[in-house]
């Protein structure tokens, strides 16, 4: 816990910047930095180093105050308060699990762990494509996005989620998910 306000620190020390950055040279930049972020983030996360973290971070803060300026409301959402207190607490795990000073030991998912996750997943994804009719009744109206891209993106968006838990109990299985999140994203 002693490693929270340096993190906090080290957020705003980065995000203020940024985001001044954003506001006068435009989103691309900002959107260019974070990608280069990321990119270090899933090199150190391959490594099975904390470092990956510490990259995580201005990686998601960038992406969330870009999804901000183009009114991607839930990617903020995602990004700022989800993604974000996530690569503070898997720092924190992994510093509880380390082999060296930065390398962090793999774990094997236990059984119950894959029918949770795939209950879970299942649970969710229901819930996605049920999303649409709910709406519709509750609100009179539907959402702004419909049909298949729905489901591409809630289904990104849950399995983003689930993978960043899985990246911080250390499983090596989430980089099948990361990958189809990427050809989900891209579809």
């Amino acid at each position: 816990l002693a490693i929270i306000p340096f993190a906090i620190f080290g957020g705003l020390a980065f995000t203020i910047p940024y985001a001044l950055t954003g506001i006068f040279l435009g989103a691309e930049f900002p959107s260019l930095i974070g990608s280069l972020f990321g990119l270090a983030a899933v090199v150190f996360a391959a490594k099975k180093d904390t470092r990956t973290f510490w990259y995580g971070v201005p990686a998601v803060v960038s992406y969330g105050l870009v999804a901000l300026h183009s009114d991607y409301i839930y990617d903020f959402v995602l990004n700022i308060f989800i993604l974000f207190p996530i690569q503070i607490i898997g720092l924190y795990y992994w510093q509880l699990h380390l082999e060296d000073e930065h390398h962090v030991k793999v774990a094997r998912p236990k059984h119950l762990t894959w029918i949770l996750l795939g209950s879970g997943i299942a649970i969710l994804l229901l819930g996605t494509v049920l999303y649409e009719p709910i709406a519709i009744t509750i609100l009179g109206q539907p959402s702004d996005i419909t049909g298949i891209y729905r489901i591409f993106d809630a289904t990104t968006t849950i399995l983003t989620i689930v993978a960043q838990i899985m990246m911080i109990k250390r499983y090596s299985i989430q980089w099948p998910m990361w990958i189809t999140i990427n050809i989900l994203s891209v579809a």
